[in-house]
């Protein structure tokens, strides 16, 4: 073998070696919101300055769920209703402009069902495929959504990822099948299923660097688009059910916003 083939054998293997680092933190794969390393694309960021201009009036959370991966719904222990941790979080985003109202579906006749989809596996282009088929972005003078699927099956890059959000789209993933699958009582299946929610939310709304600027950096480096802050409902282990079970305990000891300062100081100082 000659030098200029030794060279070009080394120059692969680093090559390799990189590619296989980077994709060891990037549990979500490309495409997905959460795991990139990446800066924010140009379509997310149009989408986030929708959300957070102050000419909005109303921000409309539209969930779909598939037959047999409904949401909870109803009271969650003694802290009130499922749905009120959503509600009060992301009114706690948008707290700085009082003319928003935050619309979220608390009961399943306000939500939609879908068919049965028989899939146990989802890429990120099947997911944005039924996204196509059953959400439609509506975007007005005044008025703006975001959608919420509920689905069986599990993600196909990771079958521990509990939720996703494509980036530079108006929806999010919750993988149904993923959450009942971490046992436990009904109310804490719940309290995780909303923990889940917010934080995927959180994500299509642009919170930590991912369309919202920051206003401190509480960027997780090892986790991008997560916050550092282990308390915040933004931190990378709650979409992940190797670790979102301990962390969530501690998050509901009373009802209401489960993000923390870093995050709302970020949201309340963007003006798009």
């Amino acid at each position: 073998m000659t030098q200029k083939n030794i060279q070009q054998k080394i120059l692969f293997i680093a090559v390799m070696l990189f590619c296989i680092q980077c994709a060891s933190q990037n549990p979500l794969g490309n495409g997905a919101t959460g795991g990139g390393s990446g800066g924010t694309s140009t379509t997310q960021q149009s989408l986030v300055d929708v959300y957070f201009d102050s000419s909005i009036t109303t921000l409309t959370i539209d969930v779909f769920y598939e037959s047999g991966a409904q949401p909870y719904t109803g009271n969650i222990g003694l802290f009130g209703d499922t749905w009120s941790y959503t509600s009060e979080s992301v009114n706690a985003l948008f707290s700085e402009i009082p003319t928003r109202s935050v619309e979220v579906p608390t009961v399943l006749a306000q939500m939609t069902q879908i068919s049965t989809q028989n899939k146990e596996s989802w890429s990120i282009e099947d997911l944005n495929n039924l996204a196509d088929a059953i959400f439609v972005y509506q975007q007005t003078a005044n008025k703006v959504n975001v959608g919420i699927i509920f689905v069986k099956g599990a993600y196909a890059e990771s079958t521990s990822i509990l939720g996703v959000h494509p980036s530079g789209k108006p929806y999010v993933f919750i993988f149904k099948d993923i959450i009942t699958s971490l046992g436990g009582t009904n109310q804490s299946q719940k309290q995780t299923e909303q923990a889940v929610v917010v934080h995927e939310i959180g994500h299509a709304l642009g919170l930590v660097n991912n369309g919202v600027e920051m206003v401190d950096d509480h960027e997780d480096g090892q986790h991008p688009k997560h916050t550092q802050n282990n308390t915040c409902v933004m931190y990378w282990a709650v979409e992940n059910k190797l670790n979102i079970t301990d962390f969530v305990s501690g998050m509901f000891d009373q009802p209401g916003n489960l993000f923390q300062e870093e995050v709302l100081n970020d949201a309340h100082a963007y003006k798009p």
